[in-house]
């Protein structure tokens, strides 16, 4: 099943991703983790919303904004030529960072905390990840394919 499939994509492509960003800030020192950027702009906009519901929110909206890129993936997988492998997953996935950062760029324009330069930085360590997380959202795929293999 689909749905299944899509899941479990979900989960392995975007803690994937999360934990490469948390590698990458760790070595750099620098705060290049999704959901806890999405909660710090979250708090400074909405200073009147709990810390709590700040941070599950922007946990949610990570893993959210995961789960529909993998839906779009499996539409790929599912209805052409292109199966889930390293390969299709690292160009899906490319192709979202485009939409990864897009999406951050307009996310900044109310931030008022992180220079030209962090953003710069964040946007290239952005795509890394989602290369990252398209690989891990077909290898989370196939995990429930009958056809297991990841290199055609």
């Amino acid at each position: 099943m689909e749905t299944k499939k899509i899941l479990s994509a979900t989960i392995v492509g975007t803690t994937a991703m999360t934990l490469f960003s948390y590698l990458v800030s760790l070595t750099t020192k620098k705060n290049y983790t999704e959901p806890v950027l999405l909660d710090e702009i979250a708090q400074e906009n909405l200073p009147q919303v709990n810390e709590d519901i700040t941070t599950s929110a922007s946990w949610a909206t990570h893993y959210g904004v995961g789960m529909a890129f993998t839906g779009v993936y499996s539409q790929v997988w599912e209805h052409t030529s292109i199966k889930p492998s390293i390969a299709s997953g690292a160009v899906l996935g490319a192709l979202s960072g485009v939409a990864g950062i897009l999406g951050w760029s307009q996310a900044f324009k109310i931030d008022n905390h992180h220079s030209e330069e962090f953003r710069q930085k964040y946007y290239t360590q952005l795509m890394a990840a989602h290369i990252v997380f398209g690989i891990g959202a077909a290898v989370g795929y196939k995990m429930l394919s009958k056809n297991k293999k990841l290199i055609s």
